[in-house]
């Protein structure tokens, strides 16, 4: 099986207790109201530098287990599955910033194509499998960090796929966008705890020179995609992202305090 071969046996999967009237499935920044999400208060995540729209490819991405936390949070209880071929979002001209089998994401938001298809109700995992085989997809078996090991040959002909596309195949936290959420929002959380500005511990000064470091390579990285991203939509919500760490933070001062 080669590249295009696989493309047509992939369906993006996202599973949510909430669906918008417009048929548009939105990044968290963009919708705070509607779809909340244990996931990004697991990470320490801000919703509101939440960029982008997630799938796992042909399989529900059940469960996420925080050994830190002790807590399990879940999305097999969520009310709707929705599947879309991938074929069909890209020939939309919806192409993802990322291709991986857990974590396909897109920048901004994504529209339903005319093949996709919705189920709702108990045992949502169940219906979606169900819904994917009626559609002439194969049911992938996954875990929390992608298909297992005996879908080997389909992970590497994945990989060079997203590579022919451009775009990146790893986990989320791996891109520039988890490199800018991450930052963004441990930065925001330790000035709401810690008196910083008037701090002269050595530590804490580290770890803010370290941030603004992170920061200041989100910046650069971010612009330096602009060109490369596909469409009008995409480019300005990277320039919007731009424009926050721009508004924000000085990037002359290590400490990158908030401009008055």
């Amino acid at each position: 099986m080669d590249s295009e071969g696989l493309l047509e046996k992939l369906v993006c999967v996202r599973l949510v207790d909430h669906i918008r009237k417009d048929g548009k499935l939105k990044a968290l920044n963009l919708v705070l109201d509607k779809e909340p999400s244990l996931r990004y208060m697991l990470e320490g995540i801000n919703p509101d530098h939440r960029l982008t729209v997630h799938f796992s490819l042909n399989y529900c991405y059940r469960t996420y287990t925080c050994s830190a936390l002790g807590k399990k949070f879940r999305w097999d209880n969520k009310k709707y599955g929705i599947l879309i071929p991938l074929k069909s979002l890209i020939e939309s001209g919806q192409v993802p910033v990322n291709l991986h089998s857990a974590d396909t994401f897109f920048l901004s938001e994504v529209s339903l194509t005319d093949d996709s298809r919705i189920v709702n109700g108990p045992n949502i995992v169940e219906k979606v499998k169900d819904e994917m085989q009626d559609m002439g997809f194969e049911y992938m078996d996954g875990i929390t960090f992608g298909w297992r090991p005996k879908y080997r040959d389909q992970r590497k002909i994945l990989s060079g796929l997203a590579k022919e596309l451009e775009i990146t195949s790893v986990l989320h936290y791996k891109t520039i966008f988890g490199v800018y959420e991450r930052a963004l929002s441990t930065v925001e959380n330790w000035r709401r705890a810690i008196d910083w500005e008037s701090s002269d511990d050595p530590e804490i000064i580290e770890f803010y020179n370290s941030q603004g470091r992170v920061l200041n390579e989100a910046h650069d990285k971010l612009v330096g995609i602009l060109g490369f991203l596909p469409n009008k939509r995409m480019r300005k919500e990277a320039q919007k992202a731009i424009r926050n760490l721009e508004s924000n933070y000085s990037f002359d001062n290590p400490l990158f305090p908030r401009k008055s």
